[in-house]
């Protein structure tokens, strides 16, 4: 799946569910990260997401969009298989 702001592809980080002894052990979904929550690797790949940062300004100061609106760059799935923005509760 990818990142819906940069388009990178998202790492799974986790799984969550019902995994507690007393529960049914039932997976809901994947836990996943942008990579680029934190910036990009590249300045090339830096440039490229955000065209209007300032040419004179350090490259590392640009991250992903998904760091600042969304809880540092979380999306999960839902049991259905939907990519969904912050962390699961």
């Amino acid at each position: 799946m990818e990142c819906t702001y940069c388009e990178a592809e998202l790492e799974k980080e986790d799984e969550y569910g019902f995994f507690c002894a007393h529960q049914s052990g039932e997976k809901m979904g994947d836990i996943l990260r942008c990579p680029n929550h934190e910036g990009f690797e590249t300045e090339t790949e830096a440039r490229e997401y955000d065209t209007e940062f300032p040419k004179d300004q350090d490259w590392k100061e640009i991250c992903c969009d998904s760091a600042c609106h969304h809880v540092s760059g979380s999306f999960y799935t839902d049991e259905f298989g939907k990519l969904l923005e912050g962390y699961p509760c």
